[in-house]
């Protein structure tokens, strides 16, 4: 046989190779590839071909070893570095996916999946800024590729760049209109932009396309317990804790609503129920502490701030009720030593000093008291409840002008309440003028 017949004959089993591969049967492509490859060893597309098979049969060695073949006969194969470099990528070889792309670029500048596929490789490697140019590159010179404008609005958001990743979000959606997860990516970079009713917008397009979405269910229900619409923020964790009653945060949340519409004895449940499938969450133990408080249980209250704490040292808001729940228990030491550590680690945070100012009133050591009042001022110089305590350290030690002059200050930032009243009318009566 000659030459020719056996380069005619090589074709002929290259070509029942691609015919079973447009059937989706690998196994009896490489058989053929391989065939055709022992007729003509010098194919690089018989290589190539079979590669690609090989590729698909997850057999990445074996699909390496005939790219490199394809390669070595033919260095001028920009699509064989490509899907070399593809198979490193899916097994983990980063540097080696990225030395191959970078070739089937060179050999090929306008090659937009090569730039695709080494942006994953350099986001892989936390190189974001590199995977952002690969992507840019990849959308010019295939603009309606999204999943390039998906990666890139990833990479925007990783960087905080959330106006950025907003658009490129924007531009899937024109691509993809209903790509749930695009809905919800655009919806908590909006949240991180404080544009919360455009996010609430986008978790609501998302649960159209997806009604049992957790991760849209969940913001969806925190952003509109902040909007103060309970009912539909109820509806939202409702429906998460049915489809998915593992997920501590999902009680959790809904706790929080509950909380918010003063349900503390069911607010306490739905703590109770994210303590008990996760006790290692330093907030749950806060939230129910927060609601034992307003039901003044305080022993039990100061119970959960303890375990609050335990869990999370600085966690400042813990020492606040535990401060508060102590003054309640007539613990007045006590809680200035936790109003003192709050203050300790956050020494602007003015509800400290005026729990502790309030424990020291309690314990009849005014100036104390005065000293914290007037420290909260410093920092919130119209803060009312400030004003109002330590004009009432002065009255009681007897220092009427001074007492007036910050229930003047209290009138003047609140003209209108029964608080005003009383202390109009005890201006008054001790003559002292408005």
């Amino acid at each position: 046989m000659s030459l020719r017949d056996d380069i005619k004959e090589a074709e002929v089993w290259l070509d029942r190779g691609d015919q079973f591969v447009s059937q989706d049967n690998h196994e009896k492509a490489v058989e053929c590839y391989t065939k055709s490859i022992s007729i003509n060893p010098r194919s690089a597309f018989s290589y190539f071909k079979r590669a690609n098979s090989e590729y698909k049969l997850k057999k990445l060695k074996e699909s390496v070893t005939d790219y490199n073949n394809a390669i070595l006969l033919n260095t001028s194969f920009p699509f064989a570095y490509y899907k070399r470099g593809s198979v490193y990528l899916d097994g983990h070889h980063y540097d080696k996916a990225i030395e191959d792309f970078d070739e089937a670029i060179k050999q090929n500048k306008e090659f937009a999946f090569a730039y695709y596929k080494r942006g994953l490789a350099y986001m892989y490697i936390k190189k974001p800024q590199n995977a952002i140019e690969d992507f840019t590159e990849t959308v010019r010179l295939a603009p309606t590729y999204y999943l390039a404008y998906l990666y890139r609005a990833n990479k925007h958001f990783e960087l905080k760049e959330y106006k950025k990743s907003i658009d490129d979000y924007t531009k899937v959606l024109e691509i993809e209109s209903k790509h749930e997860r695009a809905y919800i990516s655009r919806g908590i970079a909006y949240g991180n932009l404080k544009m919360l009713k455009e996010a609430i917008v986008d978790y609501s397009k998302a649960l159209d396309l997806n009604p049992d979405s957790i991760v849209a269910l969940n913001y969806r229900g925190i952003l509109l317990t902040k909007f103060k619409e309970y009912d539909r923020a109820l509806f939202d964790f409702n429906h998460l804790v049915k489809l998915k009653p593992e997920l501590a945060e999902a009680y959790n949340n809904r706790g929080i609503c509950k909380y918010a519409l003063k349900l503390w004895s069911e607010s306490i449940d739905d703590y109770s129920m994210a303590l008990m499938r996760d006790s290692n969450v330093a907030g749950y133990f806060y939230n129910r502490g927060n609601s034992y408080f307003n039901m003044k249980l305080f022993v039990e209250s100061v119970v959960d701030y303890d375990e609050a704490i335990s869990l999370d040292p600085k966690m400042i808001q813990a020492y606040y009720g535990r401060g508060n729940s102590k003054i309640n228990l007539k613990q007045f030491k006590e809680a200035i030593r936790d109003f003192s550590t709050a203050i300790a680690i956050n020494p602007k945070y003015t509800p400290a000093y005026l729990g502790r100012g309030s424990a020291f009133l309690k314990l009849n050591l005014y100036s104390k008291a005065q000293e914290d009042f007037s420290l909260v001022l410093e920092i919130e110089p119209n803060n009312i409840n400030a004003y109002f305590n330590r004009g009432m350290a002065y009255k009681s030690e007897g220092l009427m002008s001074k007492a007036g002059n910050d229930f003047k200050n209290y009138i003047s930032i609140v003209p209108e309440s029964n608080m005003t009243k009383k202390l109009v009318d005890w201006m008054k009566q001790n003559d002292i003028k408005m």
